[in-house]
């Protein structure tokens, strides 16, 4: 893999040699590293966009305070090439094989995905409360683009979503028993409504299995399962049932009815 050459500020410029110096600037110059040899193979310019983005800014400001023009100074700046790939999609029965090859709350999360198509971190990030039963909908917060969004809640997961959530509740309860079942609230919610933490609602879906402590706060809470463990329940899962393509998480949205 061809690594990533920085941009750099030159902000003495008798440092540089003479050749190399702009003719007009006599203060801050924009150096750019050439890409390495391994770059060069594969055609990819790594600095292309840092480079393209800085072109921008400094034509914004020609005008301004700074005056450098990286046309003026010879600079072409080459947008990296982005490769395009297609989607790995399962068929029925291998979503059926593989969602049958998981067990406990990893099944669920997956027929969940399935049934929904949402994305893992949307799934593993939604509160009680997003649920709607009567609805038959689930409301996804800050998803893709930071936008809230209402999408399909399964029927056919309902009598077993229901029997999953009377478990965390009593796991709740016991938290609650134990001066614990707090639960991070983001955009300082916590802060606006200092008792919501506790209060069920807010409790995660699919919380994970034992406590631990919140770098952020240094307080101890149960936080959601881990999204490296569904992964890591799939891609076993995955191979137990035989299916050869490179199926993830993510595979189940695309496969999603």
């Amino acid at each position: 893999m061809a690594t990533r050459e920085p941009l750099f500020w030159r902000s003495l410029e008798s440092e540089r040699p003479r050749d190399e110096r702009h003719p007009d600037l006599g203060g801050p110059t924009l150096r750019v590293r050439p890409p390495n040899q391994g770059a060069e193979r594969s055609g990819v310019l790594p600095a292309g966009q840092d480079v393209r983005s800085i072109e921008l800014f400094c034509g914004a400001e020609r005008d301004h305070s700074m005056g450098i023009s990286l046309d003026d100074a010879g600079i072409n700046a080459m947008r990296a090439h982005q490769k395009g790939t297609l989607p790995i999609v399962l068929t029925k029965d291998e979503v059926r094989r593989v969602i049958m090859a998981t067990t406990g709350v990893h099944q669920l999360i997956a027929k969940f995905l399935y049934g929904s198509g949402l994305c893992l971190i949307e799934c593993l990030h939604l509160r009680v409360q997003d649920l709607d039963f009567s609805m038959q909908e689930v409301t996804v917060r800050d998803g893709k683009g930071d936008k809230d969004r209402l999408t399909l809640f399964p029927e056919a997961i309902h009598v077993v979503m229901r029997d999953h959530l009377e478990r965390v509740r009593i796991m709740h309860e016991k938290d609650l028993a134990d001066g614990y079942g707090r639960v991070y609230l983001p955009h300082a919610l916590a802060r606006k409504y200092p008792n919501a933490e506790q209060e069920w609602r807010w409790q995660y879906v699919f919380p994970a299995d034992r406590v631990s402590q919140d770098p952020r706060s240094g307080d101890i809470r149960r936080h959601h399962v881990h999204e490296k463990a569904v992964q890591r329940a799939v891609h076993n899962a995955v191979k137990q049932a035989g299916v050869v393509k490179r199926a993830t998480p993510h595979t189940f949205r695309h496969a999603s009815t």
